[in-house]
């Protein structure tokens, strides 16, 4: 079997679809308990065989993924287009079976064992810190009402941790304006200046200044780092505080504060956990094979980092490039492979293993790569951070979260999107297609292959009407992404395999149905 066949799987994805805008989301919390199997009964929507389609599913490959226009509109006739489409991505899977070059290939099993292990981690996170967290009243009513600030700010930024510390004794000690700090280092008298929301994006550390710190007008904060060898100083211009009119607004704010502050606390509490995973555990690198690793590395980087700017302008392969991390590695590195390139635990790697390991989490930088002196610091870091989560994976799995309910559905929808895609990819193939239109194609072979796998699932396909009919989805196109995860992209993408819009096959499903 050809060894990049998931690298061409994507390069047909890249023929599939186009992307118009994209969305940065963050961290999803799973759920793994007694009852979750239960949970994702009652959450159930399609049964085909032993697939299922939830009412998240459904959800989220509308929303977080460009929908094609013929069903990207919030009526009832485009969400059975959409419906089908979901099915019939299910029924292309299960033709092609577990009995292919597909499921062989190593770099697919990777791939697919790298999007469940990052589905256990969120689930690690879940159950371990987040479920764990109970708020008072109080909490939640102080946390309320600091909500409601709006604060004015005027600031700047530095980039070395000694030029900050002289401008922190410049203004707290010898009483020097901020007004002129800044005209000493920009050369302008126009200090930036912004707004500063409760309910906006930001980093923690300066919503703890301003929410948590309650400072006075005119007051300087900082220097406040915000990153490696970045730190801010902040001059509070004043604030404008809201009013809580109605009781229903009263209670929608309570529940975002709620939601905020347990992520919060969950999160710091995370931490902690984390630590004691990687308590004694020390990384050391072999620093010979780490600059030839990195010399034959950095180029490659750095060219995706600038594709990866490039994003918006193009099509959505370079989405797809982003989230499977496909980088062609020189032929120089296989001669490494058995090099020792770091010890940690007392279990040396070698570069070998630093690969595989690499292929079911591919690196994840902290910060956007500037240039080879940014690279090098930060390829070290992003290797420092998949130790890390191996060991938190390794930790999933002795608490057995790879049997999760939610784990095992995300894995599904995975490998179900790929085999569909080498499914189509196969199927068309066979065809005589070289002087045939992709709308030819559709018609001529796909959309009657498709009405012939309706009618031979028939029997196996349940849907049920009652949820479907409840669902409620925008219409807005949005390509999200999990910036801080190896595998950014949150959904796969649409399937385009039919415009099919009854609902003509299958049969209600029976929601107590065990």
């Amino acid at each position: 079997m050809d060894k990049n066949i998931l690298f061409k799987l994507f390069r047909y994805w890249k023929n599939s679809s186009a992307i118009f805008l994209f969305s940065i989301i963050g961290l999803s919390s799973f759920r793994c308990s007694q009852e979750s199997d239960r949970t994702l009964e009652l959450n159930l929507l399609v049964r085909i065989g032993d697939r299922i389609i939830t009412v998240d599913d459904f959800i989220h490959r509308s929303e977080y993924t460009i929908r094609p226009p013929y069903c990207r509109n919030n009526t009832y006739i485009h969400k059975k287009i959409i419906l089908n489409s979901l099915v019939a991505e299910k029924l292309f899977a299960l033709e092609e079976g577990d009995s292919n070059a597909l499921v062989s290939n190593a770099d697919f099993i990777d791939y697919v064992q790298g999007r469940k292990e990052q589905a256990m981690r969120k689930i690690h996170y879940y159950e371990e810190s987040y479920k764990q967290i109970e708020l008072s009243e109080k909490e939640i009513a102080e946390e309320t009402e600091r909500s409601l600030r709006r604060y004015s700010i005027s600031y700047f930024s530095i980039k070395e941790e000694k030029l900050a510390e002289i401008i922190r004794h410049k203004l707290f000690k010898e009483n020097v304006s901020f007004s002129d700090i800044y005209y000493q280092l920009a050369g302008d008298t126009l200090i930036p200046s912004r707004e500063v929301k409760w309910d906006k994006p930001e980093r923690e550390e300066i919503y703890n200044s301003l929410f948590h710190g309650m400072p006075k007008i005119n007051e300087i904060i900082g220097p406040v780092s915000i990153s490696d060898e970045q730190f801010i100083f902040m001059r509070v211009n004043g604030w404008i505080d809201s009013k809580i009119l109605t009781e229903a607004q009263f209670n929608d704010r309570s529940k975002i504060v709620s939601e905020r502050l347990t992520e919060q606390k969950a999160w710091s509490d995370y931490q902690s956990i984390v630590g004691k995973i990687m308590q004694e555990k020390r990384l050391e690198f072999n620093h010979a094979t780490f600059k030839r690793v990195y010399e034959l590395t950095a180029p490659l980087y750095i060219k995706l980092e600038e594709e990866k700017k490039n994003f918006i302008n193009n099509s959505i392969w370079e989405m797809a490039q982003s989230d499977s991390q496909f980088i062609d590695f020189p032929k120089q590195l296989d001669d490494l492979n058995s090099a020792p390139f770091f010890v940690v635990d007392n279990k040396a790697w070698t570069v070998a293993d630093f690969r595989k390991l690499m292929k079911r989490h591919p690196l994840v930088f902290r910060k956007e790569l500037s240039g080879k002196s940014t690279l090098r610091e930060q390829f070290r870091f992003a290797i420092v951070d998949m130790i890390r989560d191996y060991y938190i994976t390794q930790d999933a799995y002795e608490k057995e979260y790879d049997l999760c309910p939610a784990v095992i559905q995300e894995k599904t929808i995975w490998e179900d999107n790929l085999l569909s895609l080498y499914h189509k990819f196969n199927f068309i193939s066979e065809k005589n297609t070289t002087n045939s239109s992709q709308t030819e194609i559709d018609e001529d072979y796909l959309t009657p292959y498709v009405e012939n796998l309706f009618v031979k699932y028939d029997a196996e396909i349940e849907i049920n009407i009652k949820k479907f009919e409840e669902i409620k989805f925008s219409n807005i196109d949005m390509m999200a992404f999990q910036t801080d995860q190896p595998f950014p992209v949150v959904v796969p993408s649409f399937p385009l395999l039919t415009n099919k819009n009854r609902l003509d096959y299958g049969k209600i499903l029976n929601a107590n149905k065990k």
